[in-house]
């Protein structure tokens, strides 16, 4: 797998995660995680959520975007996974 192209679906998610840091949780997970919209969550819960479920991603994929989350966003207190 390259995570160089710009095709790659987990290589987008996190170079679009590297651009944001106005969510406070973050969602990780496979398909099922996409059910959670950032924008339901917002209007219900008053949460800035960011989603980085990847269908059929793999753990490492997962493992990567919630390390980088951990790192590099300060606003960051949950995760969701």
């Amino acid at each position: 797998m390259s995570y160089s192209s710009d095709r790659n679906m987990f290589y987008k998610k996190f170079i679009h995660l590297k651009n944001k840091t106005d969510y406070t949780d973050l969602i990780v997970g496979s398909s099922t995680s996409g059910l959670y919209f950032p924008e339901i969550i917002k209007k219900k819960y008053g949460i800035s959520a960011y989603l980085g479920e990847a269908s059929g991603a793999l753990t490492p994929y997962k493992y990567a975007m919630i390390q980088y989350a951990i790192k590099n966003n300060p606003n960051l207190k949950h995760v969701i996974y």
